[in-house]
């Protein structure tokens, strides 16, 4: 079981937004969006799992998935349906321009503005 190591929605933003912006691309693999790409690279909720927590089991399993089958356990104050659309926000940027950083970040950068547009209790940063 895994649970994520964000209390609020807020810090689960904050946390994605800059460990995706530090690492300056999208997280992938052989089979697109992961957790934990093949270069050590994590999606916006893969940098809510702890490394000790991290395992190949769950690539290619939608955060809602795991969600559901209880092998992610989410905080009281960490809503299932921002955490679903924040993994969203880091795959549709590499789904409309890919993974280089040059046009990701744009991109996620837009994503997670509309995201906390969304969300009244998460501010841009």
């Amino acid at each position: 079981m895994i649970e994520l190591n964000a209390k609020s929605n807020q810090e689960a933003f904050d946390k994605a937004y800059y460990g995706v912006l530090l690492q300056g691309r999208a997280s992938i693999n052989l089979d697109g969006c992961a957790y934990r790409g093949n270069d050590g690279s994590k999606c916006g909720v893969g940098w809510l799992i702890d490394d000790a927590d991290y395992t190949d089991e769950i690539e290619g399993s939608g955060i809602q998935d795991l969600i559901e089958k209880a092998d992610v356990v989410l905080d009281p104050d960490l809503d299932e349906e921002f955490i679903i659309r924040l993994q969203g926000a880091h795959d549709r940027a590499w789904k409309n321009v890919g993974s280089s950083g040059g046009e990701f970040v744009p991109e996620f950068k837009r994503q997670m503005k509309i995201l906390s547009s969304v969300h009244a209790n998460v501010t841009e940063i």
